[in-house]
């Protein structure tokens, strides 16, 4: 069986800046796209022993990106959602 390849700052700096670019096409405001690339970074190194036996751990990487990108989308615009109903619009 192959060894698996480390989680280490290598791995990081190869992916983070193109995690980041993707967060950012999907969420459009850099520091919720930072917030994106960090956790699904973070996500990565949780699970490190199982990703990176995928064929394609970056894919893996961008996947939970995209999903988080698009849950924070939501959260952001229910919770905007609830504050009009609330406070009334501007």
């Amino acid at each position: 069986m192959a060894a698996v390849p480390a989680f280490d700052a290598e791995t990081i700096a190869r992916h983070a800046e193109a995690v980041r670019r993707l967060a950012h096409r999907l969420v459009w405001n850099q520091d919720r796209a930072e917030d994106v690339a960090q956790d699904a970074l973070a996500e990565a190194f949780a699970k490190w022993d199982a990703v990176s036996h995928h064929d394609c751990p970056e894919a893996w990487v961008w996947v939970v990106a995209r999903r988080m990108a698009s849950r924070r989308q939501h959260r952001d615009r229910d919770r905007e959602m609830r504050q009009r109903l609330v406070v009334g619009p501007d």
